[in-house]
């Protein structure tokens, strides 16, 4: 299996660079990544495809795919590794639901709920009021600055390489969203968050069916719901870990380079 991330792709790097941060392209003998410092302040290019040439003159950390593993062959002790929990889209992406996501599905689904899927053209008339729940919390969106998450988000949208879902309960308040990036194959959920006085609706367990039958829809092969921690966990990791998990037992394994 290949691997074709949305953190690699022309439009996503640039996206990077007009939101203030920095991605710089780097030729290989397999072709073109690109790494930037939008997580940390240091230069990594995720999630690139197996065997590509990583020059030890470039000074970066590369996330390297090596294979999809079921969770019982993740190593959490291999700090080397970096995971990423998986959902192939296919006619039977649901068979791979535990019994308990199951349940919370059915609940959301009795709960009335509504899924959203917000455009540019809609986005820029009222922003934060959208996407509020991410902002109040800064670990949702990896510390950056509301201005710059405002930012990072319209040149998603603008530039078409990822989307921005909502989850509304039936008076209309928003409840979950998410935003994620795509590549022509692949999804990643990359940010997202719930209010918290509506957990009991299940809203993020039908927001994930959701986005699941709708990248089927659209030929998407795989919806990565982004990283497993395996190190430093906390008890708030843990629960995330436990969630991802009960979507599915298939992980992208990535070997973590430094050069």
């Amino acid at each position: 299996m290949s691997w074709d991330s949305p953190y690699q792709t022309p439009l996503f790097h640039e996206v990077l660079n007009n939101t203030g941060f920095r991605s710089v392209l780097y030729r290989t003998q397999k072709g073109v990544i690109y790494a930037n410092n939008w997580i940390g302040n240091h230069l990594t290019a995720w999630e690139i495809p197996k065997d590509h040439y990583l020059n030890r003159s470039w000074r970066l950390c590369g996330l390297v795919f090596e294979e999809v593993v079921p969770y019982g062959k993740i190593n959490i002790d291999d700090a080397s590794f970096y995971y990423t929990p998986i959902i192939k889209l296919d006619e039977a992406y649901r068979d791979d639901y535990s019994s308990v996501c199951r349940r919370n599905i059915a609940k959301a689904m009795l709960c009335n709920l509504t899924f959203e899927n917000i455009k540019y053209v809609d986005f820029i008339k009222h922003p934060r009021q959208l996407i509020q729940l991410i902002l109040s919390a800064p670990m949702n969106c990896n510390g950056y600055s509301n201005d710059t998450f405002l930012k990072l988000v319209a040149e998603i949208l603008n530039k078409g390489c990822g989307d921005l879902f909502v989850v509304r309960n039936e008076a209309g308040i928003i409840i979950a969203v998410c935003v994620l990036i795509v590549s022509d194959t692949t999804s990643n959920l990359r940010f997202s968050a719930i209010d918290r006085q509506y957990s009991s609706m299940r809203p993020m367990n039908y927001m994930i069916d959701q986005l699941t039958l709708y990248y089927t829809r659209q030929g998407k092969k795989i919806l990565d719901l982004s990283g497993f921690a395996t190190t430093n966990v906390t008890q708030d990791l843990q629960n995330i870990n436990r969630f991802k998990k009960a979507f599915t037992s298939q992980y992208a394994a990535f070997k973590i380079i430094n050069t």
